[in-house]
């Protein structure tokens, strides 16, 4: 919990705070990308705009992805993986811009295997109209996706 703590801290707010992890953990988290100089999370940014560049205000977006999460051998479902869907939505600003705190593309366990997962990212304006993208964001990254043409 202390550290799931400590991660969510901005690299200003981390200074100085101890948490006695042996030399071997903190190669193990610099390995995941968490390093006590930036965060531990992506940003995108971006604007939501129609075909004249007009601002999109209540634009939608949603960030997904389909996983297979892998189960114990010895589980009461007696499946090896289980399929599940994440989905996060947010709403952009009246001027259409947006910017979204998430998680890491790749999932910690994924990661240490060497693979890599990406988001989909979708905007649609009001009118149901819209755009789809798949995003890989890694630890510390910002991504300015610009103008989003979405009607």
């Amino acid at each position: 919990v202390l550290l799931a703590s400590y991660v969510c801290l901005t690299p200003e707010q981390r200074k100085g705070v101890d948490l006695g992890l042996t030399d071997a953990a903190k190669a193990q988290l610099t390995k995941f990308g968490l390093r006590d100089d930036r965060l531990a999370h992506g940003v995108i940014t971006g604007r939501a705009v129609g075909k004249g560049r007009k601002p999109v205000a209540g634009a939608t977006l949603t960030l997904s992805k389909s996983i297979d999460t892998v189960l114990w051998k010895t589980n009461p479902l007696g499946q090896e993986v289980f399929p599940e869907t994440l989905s996060s939505t947010m709403t952009a600003a009246d001027d259409g811009t947006f910017t979204w705190h998430v998680n890491p593309s790749t999932r910690p366990a994924v990661a240490f295997k060497g693979e890599q997962e990406h988001w989909l990212l979708t905007v649609t304006g009001p009118t149901g109209e819209g755009v789809s993208r798949r995003l890989f964001v890694e630890r510390g990254q910002t991504i300015d996706l610009g103008d989003v043409v979405v009607a």
